[in-house]
């Protein structure tokens, strides 16, 4: 394990773990490596050191964790995150059996279309909040509620504004309106 470097202060410990899952077979017990009553020292804004709390280095703060587990974050490799309006009476309606009665997809382009940039920024950060407060650390977004070259770009800026890891155009889910007579025309667009 790597020592804490003692040229860059700010060194956090973090202690009364009850047990931490380190996916490290040769870090603990089993395939998920688990160490026991366990604590992690973070320097820099990356893990220094991992293991028993009893061999814990000397850091420059330390916070008690109570008895809690500490697990590696989540990866969330596909989300659609980043629009003005959901899909949620559409999606119930099909999920109860009944009768889907508009267009979700539409009215999710058209309200995002509309929105303007803060409130599309407000709305993805507080997505990105939720999955950061679930455990969630890594995550990709994927574009598409634009359905223009404009608003496709407007909603890649606002993920990275957001704060996802990585982003992902993803236009060819539908085709808009303005193009229902023309969806080859929609396709070289996309292409």
């Amino acid at each position: 394990m790597v020592q804490p470097n003692p040229a860059h202060p700010g060194s956090l410990l973090l202690q009364g773990i009850s047990e931490m899952v380190t996916n490290d077979a040769a870090a603990g017990p089993g395939v998920l490596g688990i160490i026991p009553k366990a604590a992690v020292i973070i320097q820099a804004s990356h893990i220094a050191w991992v293991g028993p709390a009893a061999s814990a280095p000397a850091a420059d703060t330390a916070i008690d964790l109570q008895g809690r587990a500490v697990l590696p974050g989540w990866v969330d490799s596909n989300t659609h995150l980043v629009f003005a309006q959901d899909q949620v009476d559409d999606f119930t309606a099909r999920a109860s059996g009944g009768p889907v009665t508009g267009n979700g997809l539409q009215a999710m382009v058209d309200a995002t279309r509309a929105a303007d940039d803060p409130d599309l920024l407000t709305v993805a950060r507080w997505h990105r909040g939720e999955m950061l407060t679930g455990g969630t650390t890594c995550a990709e977004t994927t574009t598409g509620y634009g359905l223009t070259v404009r608003d496709e770009a407007r909603l890649a800026a606002t993920a990275k504004a957001a704060g996802f890891d990585e982003i992902t155009f993803h236009s060819a889910s539908a085709v808009p309106l303005e193009y229902a007579k023309d969806p080859d025309g929609y396709l070289d667009l996309v292409c």
